[in-house]
């Protein structure tokens, strides 16, 4: 619990474990702010909303530890955050889960468009990671290299399917 800039009430936090690139560009992506805030309308705000409980009587309350990132609870409708601030942990791998997607999307987005300038990636992938606060070491750009590697290979037989099958598909009229 910290004391929140905006109306001096308590701001009540969950902390979820992530992998050290994950972070920093969670960071990164919510304006260097902690704890993170996510914006009203997310799919991370309906996965908290909807899975939030009261602290179990046998549960220990989250405590921030090196890997992990604390996330701001919001005041909802028909939850206080006071007494609703324990997310169990099949919701934190699914919260989880959803930021991990939305890291994936936006590494798609902007990088897929230089697929087919050059053979060499690394300078692409260490420009994104440099453009999206996510420090830079072996394992961070090794990891996010692997995983646009992996998209793209996919993308590219999607298109490869596509094409085979568009050929198959033609209907041949009689003359």
């Amino acid at each position: 619990m910290s004391k929140s800039k905006d109306w001096d009430k308590p701001t009540f936090c969950i902390y979820l474990e992530m992998e050290p690139y994950l972070r920093d560009w969670l960071i990164y992506d919510s304006n260097g702010e902690s704890p993170i805030k996510f914006k009203r309308l997310s799919i991370e705000n309906r996965i908290l909303e909807t899975f939030l409980i009261a602290l179990p009587p046998n549960a220990k309350p989250d405590m921030p530890t090196p890997n992990s990132v604390a996330i701001a609870i919001p005041c909802f409708k028909h939850s206080d955050p006071s007494t609703y601030n324990y997310l169990p942990v099949n919701s934190k791998l699914e919260l989880k889960k959803c930021i991990r997607n939305r890291f994936l999307i936006e590494l798609w987005n902007d990088l897929h468009q230089f697929g087919y300038i050059g053979k060499r990636k690394d300078l692409l992938v260490t420009a994104w990671m440099e453009s999206h606060g996510i420090e830079f070491n072996d394992t961070n750009f090794n990891t996010i290299l692997k995983i646009y590697q992996r998209q793209h290979r996919a993308y590219l037989e999607r298109e490869r399917y596509k094409k085979k099958n568009a050929k198959k598909s033609r209907k041949k009229f009689p003359n």
